[in-house]
């Protein structure tokens, strides 16, 4: 059973452990049906403070950026192949979309985006490609606005 915690900025949903693609997926439908204006996803690991989520919604509060993307502080708790995964699909999306800049740390697990501007981002994913998923989507819409927001991780002991 869910539970909710809003602020004047977002809502939250918290569930249990169901997988991170049902979360995302009932969490973004949910958001929609209640007419909140910010999607705010932080993985449930316990490794991402409640504070970087509202660092995520002073981004995009401010109306500057309609997608923010977390990036850790320090990346020193990233196993080298999900590193080299990571960097690979960075590069794959760099050139599909032909990006002046190179991305940075995209699966962070601390993302949000406005749900008055980026409406129509649809959701396939089932787990850990959502982030991608949204990231791909931002850029492919015409409006999109994307910033990088530096969060802090727990490093993996």
């Amino acid at each position: 059973e869910g539970a909710k915690i809003a602020t004047q900025e977002a809502q939250v949903i918290l569930t249990k452990k169901t997988g991170k693609g049902f979360f995302v997926k009932n969490g973004l439908r949910n958001a929609l049906q209640t007419g909140c204006q910010y999607f705010i996803c932080c993985d449930a690991s316990g490794k991402i403070s409640f504070e970087n989520i509202l660092k995520i919604a002073e981004n995009l509060k401010g109306g500057k950026y309609n997608c923010v993307l977390g990036k850790r502080i320090s990346t020193t708790g990233i196993s080298k192949e999900r590193e080299i995964v990571e960097n690979f699909e960075n590069f794959l999306i760099e050139k599909k979309f032909k990006l002046k800049e190179p991305l940075k740390d995209e699966q962070c697990g601390c993302w949000g985006f406005s749900l008055e501007e980026l409406p129509e981002i649809t959701l396939a994913g089932e787990g850990y490609e959502l982030e991608l998923e949204i990231l791909i989507e931002a850029l492919r819409h015409p409006k999109s606005r994307i910033a990088y927001c530096s969060v802090n991780v727990l490093e993996t002991q």
